[in-house]
C-alpha cells in the first residue's frame, strides 16, 4: 500500500502560474486563420526565435503547418476582446475574422488593427509534444508599439501587467554539517 498522495492535475497547478497572452494569425486553405495563444515565449535572440504550443485538435494547428509563417499579435489591457474572441473554438474561420478589422500582408497574414505590436515571422520548426505541436519561429520583423504592456492569463482570467516587485538578497543558508552524510 502506498502513502504517495496523488499531485493535483497539472492544469489546476499551472493555472496559478500567469502566462503571457498573444494572438496568432495566419493564411492557409484560401482563408485566414487565428487562435489565442497562451505559451508564448522567447527562445532566443540570435537568431531571433520565439515559440508557441497549439493544440493538436484546434482549427488552426493544421493551418500553421501548412502556412508556415504566421503574425504574432502581442495585446494590451485594452484588448482582451481579441483573446476572448480568438479563443473560442467554435467559430469557423470565415467567422474568426467578420468581426474584426485587420489588414493582410504580403502573406496575406491578417495583422489586426489596433495598438497591438506585431511580430511577422517565419515558422522554422514544428515539434510533437503530447497532444500539443510546440511551433518554433523566426522573426523577421517587427511593427512595434512603445509603451505597450502585455496582458497576462492566471486563475481563468487576463490581468494587465502590474508594479514592478522588488526583491531582496536571500539570507545565507547555513552549510554546515549537521551529522548526517
Amino acid at each position: 500500500m502506498s502513502t504517495r498522495t496523488e499531485a493535483p492535475p497539472l492544469r489546476s497547478t499551472l493555472r496559478r502560474l500567469p502566462s503571457p497572452v498573444v494572438v496568432v494569425t495566419t493564411y492557409a486553405k484560401g482563408k485566414p486563420w487565428g487562435i489565442t495563444i497562451g505559451s508564448f515565449t522567447s527562445v532566443s535572440l540570435d537568431p531571433p526565435l520565439v515559440s508557441f504550443n497549439v493544440d493538436r485538435n484546434a482549427q488552426s494547428h493544421a493551418a500553421l503547418h501548412e502556412a508556415g509563417r504566421c503574425a504574432i499579435h502581442l495585446l494590451d489591457d485594452t484588448q482582451v476582446a481579441f483573446a476572448n474572441h480568438f479563443a473560442r473554438p467554435d467559430l469557423a474561420p470565415e467567422e474568426q475574422f467578420q468581426p474584426v478589422a485587420y489588414t493582410p500582408d504580403a502573406h496575406q497574414i491578417p495583422i489586426l488593427e489596433g495598438k497591438a505590436a506585431v511580430l511577422h515571422a517565419r515558422i522554422e520548426n514544428a515539434h510533437s509534444a503530447g497532444d500539443h505541436t510546440i511551433f518554433v519561429a523566426e522573426v523577421e520583423r517587427i511593427t512595434p508599439r512603445e509603451n505597450a504592456q502585455g496582458i497576462t492569463y492566471v486563475e481563468r482570467g487576463y490581468h494587465a501587467v502590474g508594479h514592478e516587485l522588488g526583491g531582496t538578497a536571500l539570507s545565507p543558508v547555513s552549510t554546515s554539517s549537521n551529522g548526517s552524510s
